[in-house]
């Protein structure tokens, strides 16, 4: 059955690393397992420039409800909007997973 995973990666610190290295491992992902859609909400933040933080955590919450499962990458657990994210979808009981999980 094909999937959609979001796939959480912290964004604040140093972000154009932060989306390069978001942006590599939804590709590794993809190409791992090709019958999923693997979703790499950091690509969003071109659209949300100049929006507050908390505006465009909210548009990744709201997508992140959309999807069949999270994936946690990188130091996620140092991230205040991984953690949110992490917590939303325990809330909304969607499978969370992570990297280490897959790859």
């Amino acid at each position: 059955m094909r999937k959609m995973y979001y796939v959480s990666h912290p964004y604040t610190g140093d972000e154009e690393k932060n989306k390069k290295e978001a942006r590599e491992i939804t590709a590794t992902l993809k190409n791992e397992y090709p019958a999923h859609i693997f979703i790499n909400p950091l690509d969003t933040f071109q659209y949300t420039e100049g929006w507050p933080y908390e505006k465009a955590l909210k548009n990744c919450i709201e997508l992140l409800g959309k999807c069949d499962g999270i994936i946690m990458t990188g130091d996620w657990e140092h991230s205040r909007g991984c953690k949110k994210e992490k917590e939303v979808a325990d809330q909304l009981d969607i499978e969370i997973t992570e990297l280490h999980e897959w790859l």
